[in-house]
């Protein structure tokens, strides 16, 4: 057993652990040079590698290749280089261009910082988009707005761990599904509303844990089911005099939800959830076998603190929103055919043999110490070598940063482009602003402007029907009748709200957000009892909170 150098809690480095370092660390002349073994437990680990990443925060600032005004992740009092994304994907500059030889008498972690202060970064992480320029982490997007870790997917507004939808809204881990609103944890949905964890269901409202269910309204652990309301079974007219009847408020939908809460209380609820997986411990995994404390995995295997996988990662420890790849390790970011690389934050497209750089695309591959190289090869620094001098050279940074102590380890807090306050691990370790501070992470202060607009309104003033909202509320500033934050409404928006028959929100995009992020169970595996048999399991629900928890067998049986 090891002490976190962080959090001083115990953490094991297993023989399997080390196996895994091995195969994935780097080969040069027939030497293996494995990194390190890891200082810190795998809860501050993921908390350091998630303060690099601000994935809903976006800020105006200039091009600093144009001087045009863009949407960008890094606030306009960062520091950096920043370009709009499509100048930084194009020819018109050279990242060899900021190259340095390794200075010996140095950490490395010193110069690579250097290196990033200099070279562009990209105003956001933004591929392939049509139409949707306001969004960040994402990836084939068209006619999108404010949707964050989401990718391949068409008029998705405020999503987020969302792929593959069309006409969804406000939802969150929402895969392969059309006409969604305000639904947390689904897949293959169709016209689904203020529902969570649901499969293969259509016609659904206000639901929780269905599969293959349609015209259900107010109903739990259902399986296979049609025309259900609150678990009764109704014949279709009676069921659909009801809806007819049931008009979308906000007074309405709030009743029906504290009504809902109110009933899951007593009703049984799974220990996690597990798909057609073999050999696994985590939660919302989903078709993968020998995944170990892994959470939102899908299609993958041989992965351990694995965060955010959605489909095919193979034989990854230590990484977060990361896909189509095998052989990584503390990668943070991307996927798509990529093999054999650690250390590297936001890269995609075929990279391999790459060790803690930034912004590797295109097919980068044998390359150390980088900042935004497409389809190279042989550097270290930006700085370009031959095959037999990157070769020579890069076991010596090797021996030089095993004596600094560098060599296996993170790139420190000190370097994150962002304030802790504007990063992911804000969300999952929430720290106040002393806290962050003396723990050695950032913090900003940055205030972004208001919107503009031609007046604003209290959230209270706005028409509970949809048909009453005039199309001037474009021009208008909402005050979030949560937090006091204005936030504003964009005409594709309003057109889907329009088209479901839904009230204009009266809580701003982030807050409704977090009170989606809210439902979900924390990343951390307890111990506790099965409510009917009393068996030991593992689960993500805290043993101090008095819900009724099953055993996969024991829920199993209740629900079908």
């Amino acid at each position: 057993m090891k002490s976190c150098q962080n959090c001083q809690s115990s953490f094991q480095v297993t023989d399997k652990d080390r196996v895994f370092l091995e195969k994935v660390s780097p080969c040069y002349n027939g030497k293996i040079y494995t990194f390190d073994e890891p200082k810190k437990c795998w809860q501050c680990k993921l908390q350091q590698r998630l303060s690099f990443r601000n994935e809903r925060r976006l800020y105006k600032r200039t091009c600093d290749f144009s001087g045009k005004d863009i949407v960008s992740i890094y606030s306009p009092d960062k520091p950096y280089t920043v370009y709009h994304q499509d100048i930084w994907w194009s020819d018109q500059w050279d990242a060899l261009d900021y190259g340095r030889d390794f200075d010996f008498s140095r950490p490395f972690f010193e110069q690579f910082n250097e290196l990033l202060m200099e070279a562009p970064l990209m105003s956001v992480w933004l591929i392939n988009e049509q139409n949707s320029q306001y969004n960040n982490s994402a990836y084939e997007l068209k006619d999108c707005y404010m949707s964050f870790n989401s990718d391949v997917s068409e008029r998705l507004f405020y999503g987020y761990g969302s792929d593959h939808c069309t006409d969804v809204m406000d939802a969150s881990f929402i895969k392969q599904s059309e006409l969604v609103y305000e639904c947390l944890d689904g897949e293959n949905l169709y016209n689904c509303y203020f529902s969570q964890q649901l499969s293969h269901c259509s016609d659904v409202y206000f639901s929780y844990n269905l599969s293959n269910c349609k015209n259900c309204f107010g109903c739990e652990n259902l399986r296979n089911k049609a025309y259900y309301f609150f678990n009764q079974p109704l014949k279709k007219e009676e069921w659909e005099a009801k809806m007819t009847a049931f008009t979308f408020t906000p007074s309405s939908i709030q009743e029906t939800l504290d009504k809902l809460r109110e009933r899951r209380k007593e009703l049984p609820e799974r220990a996690t959830t597990i798909v057609n997986c073999e050999n696994v411990t985590g939660d919302h995994l989903y078709h993968s076998k020998n995944l170990e404390n892994c959470f939102d995995v899908r299609k993958s295997e041989d992965c351990k603190h694995v965060f955010y996988a959605p489909w095919d990662l193979k034989n990854a420890m230590d990484c977060y929103a990361v896909a189509l790849q095998s052989n990584a390790y503390e990668m943070m970011g991307g996927g798509v055919n990529c093999h054999k690389n650690a250390f590297v934050i936001n890269f995609i497209n075929g990279i391999s043999s790459v060790y803690y750089s930034l912004y590797a695309v295109n097919g980068t591959s044998d390359c150390f110490g980088t900042v935004g190289l497409k389809r190279g090869q042989y550097c270290i620094l930006n700085k370009q070598y031959t095959k037999e001098a990157y070769e020579k050279m890069i076991p010596k940074i090797i021996q030089h940063m095993q004596k600094t102590g560098e060599w296996g380890q993170y790139f420190p807090t000190s370097m994150s482009m962002f304030g802790y306050n504007e990063s992911k691990a804000q969300e999952l370790f929430p720290l106040k602003r002393e806290e962050a501070l003396a723990r050695g992470f950032k913090w900003s202060d940055h205030q972004a402007p208001k919107p503009r607009s031609e007046k604003v309104i209290a959230a209270s003033q706005i028409p509970e029907s949809i048909d009453q909202i005039p199309d001037n509320i474009l021009n208008w500033a909402i005050e979030c009748e949560a937090s006091g934050e204005l936030f504003k409404i964009t005409a594709l928006e309003l057109e889907m709200y329009r088209k479901m028959k839904l009230p204009i929100p009266r809580k701003s995009p982030n807050v409704r957000h977090r009170n989606r992020m809210v439902q979900r169970n924390s990343i951390n595996l307890l111990k506790r009892s099965c409510f009917k048999c009393g068996g030991e399991i593992q689960t993500t629900h805290s043993p101090n909170v008095a819900e009724v928890v099953y055993c996969e067998g024991c829920y199993l049986e209740a629900v079908y």
